[in-house]
């Protein structure tokens, strides 16, 4: 019996989508992961700015205040140093800030303090040239008062961010610790379907093996069946007719040479034993063309139908000028087909037509041909305009 192979197509497919689906998953998670490490590490990056910018504008205050104590141009040197690093600075941290509105909306409060800082720092520098120790006094105080708002803006960025960052840290240790159990889940799971997939494609191709040692054994039966079927062939078609041949001749004999001592009840039986011996021989010629038609080769060739109906008229050449048989017939055309068969099919229909043809009447025999569309026989479908070969052999039995 052959064997099924669906389930084995189907679990395999099953076992494909589940290791797609786990892959898929598996991709995400590791996205994830890679997500988090990353806004961690940008949030460390906004930490460290902050303080940077923290440090650069206390760096322009401490200048400041010494340009306007003892008027040393290193101090105004350092004071526009920081001056120019901390716009580069800010635009830096608003990058990093991203799409982040509640510490963008921060940041930018705290430009407006910075803005406002810078400014008075100018003008202290200003007033320094003019000597305007009044003003630069009520100048320190507010610098220090802006100083201390923008540390209190400052740490509440920085406060944000931290809690952010304490978040993003959680889950990035919690996918820490999840992802190589997903990992070893997924590639025991993988393993898992590999090895049955192996134990079933290896007891599938044992089947097919067994299968193919039975069809095997199967062939070498059939054609030792045909072998035997050839040997009885060959024994029909001499030894088993030899006996029948001489029957028939030694009744001829018998009826011919002896005519005038056999009597009409022992013609009778002469003719009854003739006609059974050919009966015979008939039944064990039917025999052997039926056991060529199995085991014979079945090779097809271009075969010429005139020269097969002219051969097959020729075993019945006797019959034709004894019954003055009349034979009608067009050209034939030139097929593809299996000689012999044809040949078989032929001298079958010629026997039939004189078998069978009326007492006192010439047998006629008519042979036609036309070219017709039709369907394939075989699988019975629609072929369009597929031409057929009809050939058609009629007679007055």
């Amino acid at each position: 019996m052959k064997p099924k192979f669906a389930y084995l197509y189907i679990s395999f497919i099953v076992s494909l989508a589940i290791l797609v689906i786990l892959s898929a998953l598996f991709y995400q998670k590791l996205n994830t992961h890679l997500r988090y490490s990353k806004d961690l590490e940008k949030s460390y990056q906004i930490i460290y700015r902050l303080k940077e910018l923290g440090k650069r504008m206390t760096d322009m205050e401490t200048s400041s205040r010494g340009f306007m104590l003892i008027k040393d141009s290193l101090f105004l040197e350092s004071y526009n140093y920081s001056k120019d690093s901390i716009s580069h600075d800010f635009d830096y941290l608003l990058e990093l800030l991203g799409n982040n509105t509640d510490q963008v909306s921060r940041v930018m409060l705290m430009k407006s303090t910075i803005t406002n800082m810078v400014n008075l720092f100018d003008r202290n520098i200003q007033r320094v040239n003019i000597i305007d120790y009044p003003g630069m006094r009520i100048a320190v105080s507010r610098g220090k008062a802006l100083m201390d708002t923008f540390k209190t803006e400052s740490t509440q960025i920085e406060n944000a961010e931290l809690n952010e960052r304490n978040i993003l840290f959680a889950r990035k240790e919690f996918f820490k610790d999840v992802y190589p159990g997903y990992f070893n889940t997924i590639l025991l799971f993988a393993g898992a379907i590999t090895l049955i997939s192996f134990y079933f494609i290896n007891r599938e191709v044992k089947m097919r093996w067994r299968y193919q040692a039975e069809l095997e054994k199967k062939l070498h039966e059939l054609n030792r069946t045909n072998a035997e079927l050839e040997q009885f062939a060959y024994v029909a078609s001499h030894d088993l007719q030899e006996p029948l041949r001489k029957i028939r001749l030694f009744g001829d004999r018998l009826s011919y040479n002896h005519n005038e001592w056999v009597g009409p009840e022992i013609k009778k039986v002469i003719e009854r034993m003739n006609a059974s011996a050919l009966r015979m021989q008939e039944l064990i010629q039917d025999m052997v063309n039926f056991t060529t038609l199995i085991v014979k080769d079945e090779k097809t060739d271009t075969v010429n139908m005139d020269e097969v109906v002219k051969q097959a008229l020729i075993d019945f050449d006797e019959q034709v000028k004894l019954r003055k048989a009349i034979i009608h017939s067009v050209p034939l055309p030139v097929i593809v087909g299996i000689r012999w068969q044809l040949s078989l099919l032929f001298r079958s229909l010629f026997d039939n037509a004189f078998k069978f043809s009326k007492t006192g009447e010439s047998p006629v025999i008519q042979i036609s041909y036309s070219q017709i569309e039709g369907t394939d026989e075989i699988e019975g479908t629609q072929k369009g305009k597929k031409l057929y070969h009809r050939i058609v052999v009629e007679d007055n039995g």
